[in-house]
């Protein structure tokens, strides 16, 4: 009813409900963004731990292999 007689009061509160739902989804979108960035930080840093343990199991194996392999001095 208030469209009828007050037809700028109804345009102000229509454009008011609708920007809500806006201001909402951006804070949305924002989150998102700022989610998916830590993600990408996060996931690099996992391939570079990744790395680092092949690495180091690769220098363990060596390491092993030496010393099973090494001849006894007390013979």
């Amino acid at each position: 009813m208030i469209q009828n007689y007050y037809p700028d009061i109804a345009d102000e509160i229509r454009r008011i409900a609708d920007n809500i739902p806006r201001r909402s989804r951006a804070a949305l979108r924002e989150k998102l963004k700022d989610a998916n960035a830590k993600n990408k930080v996060l996931q690099d840093e996992i391939q570079q731990l990744q790395l680092r343990i092949s690495k180091q199991a690769t220098i363990n194996e060596m390491l092993n292999y030496n010393l099973k392999n090494k001849p006894s001095r007390n013979k």
